[in-house]
C-alpha cells in the first residue's frame, strides 16, 4: 500500500503566516507615510523661517524709506498685510493711527498677546520669535518697530503675528496622512488577501491543469484572472475624474476672487513678460479683449497712453533697488484728468533672488481731488490771511501815526500859545518902527533893512504858529456830496498863478462820471494844493504833474482813486515813511514847514479815506506819486463812515 503526503499548511502556520503578512504590511504604509509627514512638517517650517525673513526685508526696507521720507502710511500697512503671517497691521505717528489693515483684534484678545519691541538698530530676523510647531500656546505675537522721530512725533508700525495658519495646515497635513494611512491600508490590505486568495485559486488551478494537461481550463482560468481586475482599474479612473472636477472648480474660484478685486494687480516676469493680469486692470487701462491676449506680453502693454515715466523704468528701479516702488500718474480721457499709482514689489525666491514682480494700480481720483480742494482752500485762506495780516499792520501803522501826530499837535498847540503873544508883540513893534522911520532921510539905510527883516520873519512865525493851531485845532467840518473834480479844480485854479511862465505842466484825466463823494470841498481843495506844490518844488528845472482819477475798491466797497504824479527825482526809500511825519521837510530851509503832508493825512483820515506816498519807474520816467481812495456815496450813505 502507497502513503499518500500533503502539501497543505497546517492551520495555525497559516493564521501565523496571515498575522505577520499583517504586520508587515502595516509596517510598510507607515513607514511609506511617515516621510510625508516629516517633510510636510518640515517644509512648513521652512516656510515659516521664509516669511520671517521676507517680513524682516520688508520692515527694514519700510523704515529706510520713513528715513528718506518716501513712505506713505497706506503703502505700508497695505505691503505689510501681504504677509502671509501678518494678521493686522496698523501704522502709528505717535499715538495716533493714520493708517490699518487686516482683521482687528478684539481688546481682550490683543491684551493677551505678548508684546515684542523690535529694536531697529539691530538685525529685525534675530528678534522675530521662532515658529515652535509643537507647541500652539506660542503662536500669536504683538510687535512694534519705531521707524522714525520727525517733529517731536515718532511714526511706528505695530502689526500681530501669528503662526496658527502653519499650525493648521500642520494639523491638516496630519489629520490627512492618518486618513490616507488607514485608508490605504484597509484597501490595500484587503486587496491583497483578494488578490492573493485569487492568485492561490489560479494558481492551483493552474498547477491541477498542467497536471491533468487540461489546457482549456487554462484558459479558463486566465479570462477569470482578467475580469479581476477591471472593476478596480475603473474605480481608480472615477476617482482621478473627480479629483480633476473640484480642481477645476478650485481653480474657478481662485480666478473669480483674483478678478473680482478693485485693484489691478498682474504678474510679471523679470524677463518684463506678462504672466498674468486681472479683469480690474484691463478696465483701468481702457481694453476690454480676451485677458489671455496680455499673457507673455511685454510689460510695455500696461502703460496708459502717453505715459512717463512708463512702467517698464518702475519695474526697473524695483529690479536695481529690490523693494518696494511706486510711481504717480496723470491720465486725461474725455477731458476728464484721473490720477493713478502704480506699484510695484519683488517675490524672492530661495536664494534671496527675484522670481517674478506684483504690479498694482489704483485709481486714486477721489482722493487726489479732495487733497488738491484742500490745498487750494489752504491757498485760499493763506492768501486771505495774509491780506488781512497787511490790513491790521496797515491799521497798525496808522493808529501809531495818529498817536505820534495827536501828541505833537497837543505839543504844538501849546507851544503855539507860548510864541504867538511875544512874536505879535515883536511883530506890531518892528511895523509901528518902521511906518515911523518912513521917509525920514536921517534915519540909516541899514535900520530899514533890519526892520524889513524882521517884519519879514515875524510874518514867517505867524504862518507858522497858524499852521501849528490849525493842526492842532482839527475839528469835523461840514460834508456835501460832491464829485471829485470840484476839489481838483478848486485846487488848480489856485495853483495857475505859479504856473505862469513856468516851465511846469499839468496832465489831467479826471472823468465827471466815476461817481460822488462826500466831503468838504475846501479841506479836499487844500490837500490837492498841497500835493500840487510838493510836485512843483520837486522839479525846479520844470517837468509834468499828472493828475489821474479813477473808480477803484476801498475795503471791498466801491470807491474813487487819485493819484497825483511828478517828474522829480522821487523820495529816498529810507525817508517815504518820514516825510508824512510833523516838521519832517526835504526843502530847504525857509522853504516850507513840514506841516503840509501831515494835514492832508488827517483831512484824508477824516474823511474815511486812505492816502499813500512811493516812488515809482515807468517809461525812463521816474518821481514820486501820491494816491488818495475815498469812499463813494452809496445811497446817501459812504461806506466806513459812521457818521454819514
Amino acid at each position: 500500500m502507497r502513503v499518500m503526503t500533503s502539501n497543505r499548511t497546517p492551520p495555525k502556520k497559516r493564521q501565523l503566516s496571515r498575522y505577520m503578512k499583517f504586520l508587515a504590511f502595516a509596517s510598510i504604509c507607515f513607514v511609506s507615510l511617515l516621510p510625508s509627514v516629516f517633510i510636510g512638517y518640515f517644509q512648513q517650517l521652512n516656510y515659516a523661517k521664509e516669511n520671517i525673513e521676507q517680513l524682516s526685508v520688508h520692515l527694514t526696507t519700510l523704515r529706510l524709506m520713513a528715513q528718506e521720507g518716501l513712505l506713505s502710511p497706506q503703502a505700508a500697512v497695505s505691503t505689510t498685510q501681504n504677509n502671509k503671517l501678518v494678521i493686522w497691521c496698523s501704522f502709528f505717528e505717535g499715538e495716533l493711527v493714520s493708517a490699518r489693515a487686516g482683521l482687528t483684534p478684539q481688546p481682550g484678545v490683543e491684551r493677551r498677546l505678548q508684546l515684542i519691541w523690535i529694536d531697529p538698530e539691530r538685525k529685525i530676523s534675530q528678534q522675530l520669535p521662532a515658529p515652535d510647531l509643537l507647541n500652539r500656546a506660542t503662536g500669536d505675537y504683538k510687535l512694534r518697530i519705531p521707524l522714525v522721530e520727525s517733529k517731536g512725533r515718532e511714526s511706528a508700525l505695530e502689526l500681530g503675528l501669528s503662526y496658527a495658519p502653519l499650525y493648521s495646515v500642520l494639523e491638516d497635513q496630519l489629520a490627512l496622512s492618518t486618513v490616507l494611512f488607514i485608508t490605504a491600508f484597509i484597501f490595500l490590505f484587503g486587496a491583497v488577501l483578494f488578490i492573493d486568495s485569487s492568485i492561490s485559486k489560479i494558481t492551483n488551478r493552474i498547477i491541477r491543469a498542467i497536471r491533468t494537461e487540461n489546457n482549456e481550463g487554462l484558459a479558463i482560468d486566465l479570462e477569470m484572472a482578467e475580469g479581476l481586475y477591471a472593476p478596480t482599474y475603473n474605480a481608480l479612473m472615477e476617482a482621478l475624474e473627480v479629483r480633476e472636477d473640484q480642481l477645476l472648480d478650485t481653480r474657478d474660484t481662485l480666478e473669480s476672487v483674483f478678478d473680482g478685486l478693485q485693484i489691478g494687480v498682474s504678474m510679471i516676469s523679470t524677463e518684463m513678460r506678462l504672466v498674468i493680469v486681472n479683469r480690474r486692470l484691463m478696465d483701468l487701462l481702457g481694453e476690454f479683449d480676451d485677458k489671455a491676449r496680455f499673457i507673455s506680453e511685454p510689460a510695455s502693454l500696461l502703460n496708459f497712453s502717453g505715459q512717463k515715466p512708463p512702467v517698464e523704468e518702475l519695474l526697473r528701479r524695483a529690479l536695481k533697488s529690490l523693494r518696494y516702488e511706486y510711481q504717480d500718474v496723470e491720465q486725461t480721457r474725455k477731458s476728464e484728468k484721473r490720477y493713478f499709482v502704480q506699484e510695484v514689489y519683488p517675490l524672492f525666491g530661495e536664494d534671496r533672488k527675484p522670481v517674478a514682480f506684483i504690479f498694482q494700480c489704483r485709481d486714486v481720483t477721489p482722493e487726489r481731488l479732495a487733497q488738491l480742494t484742500v490745498q487750494n482752500f489752504n491757498m485760499e485762506l493763506q492768501k486771505q490771511l495774509d491780506f488781512q495780516k497787511a490790513q491790521l499792520e496797515e491799521t497798525h501803522q496808522r493808529l501809531l501815526q495818529a498817536s505820534r501826530l495827536a501828541a505833537i499837535g497837543e505839543l504844538a498847540g501849546g507851544v503855539a500859545h507860548e510864541i504867538n503873544n511875544p512874536n505879535g508883540v515883536i511883530l506890531a513893534g518892528a511895523k509901528y518902527v518902521l511906518n515911523r522911520v518912513q521917509g525920514d532921510a536921517t534915519v540909516p539905510e541899514y535900520i530899514f533893512k533890519y526892520l524889513e527883516r524882521i517884519v519879514k520873519q515875524s510874518e514867517r512865525v505867524s504862518d507858522i504858529v497858524r499852521a501849528l493851531l490849525t493842526f492842532s485845532r482839527r475839528r469835523p467840518q461840514e460834508k456835501a456830496i460832491l464829485g471829485i473834480a470840484d476839489p481838483i479844480g478848486d485846487a488848480l485854479e489856485i495853483f495857475q498863478a505859479r504856473l505862469a511862465g513856468g516851465q511846469v505842466r499839468v496832465k489831467q484825466e479826471v472823468a465827471m462820471d466815476i461817481g460822488k463823494i462826500r466831503g468838504n470841498r475846501n479841506e479836499l481843495a487844500q490837500v490837492f494844493l498841497n500835493l500840487f506844490n510838493n510836485a512843483s518844488d520837486a522839479m525846479p528845472e520844470g517837468g509834468e504833474i499828472k493828475i489821474r482819477a479813477w473808480q477803484s475798491e476801498l475795503q471791498g466797497q466801491p470807491a474813487i482813486s487819485v493819484l497825483v504824479r511828478d517828474t522829480g527825482t522821487g523820495i529816498p526809500e529810507e525817508l517815504l515813511e518820514k516825510v508824512i511825519e510833523p516838521f519832517f521837510t526835504t526843502k530847504p530851509v525857509g522853504k516850507g514847514t513840514g506841516l503840509g503832508l501831515s494835514i492832508s493825512l488827517g483831512i484824508i483820515e477824516e474823511h474815511s479815506g486812505v492816502f499813500r506816498v512811493r516812488n515809482y519807474s515807468e517809461n525812463g520816467n521816474r518821481g514820486a506819486e501820491f494816491e488818495i481812495t475815498l469812499p463813494v456815496v452809496l445811497d446817501n450813505r459812504v461806506p466806513g463812515n459812521k457818521n454819514a
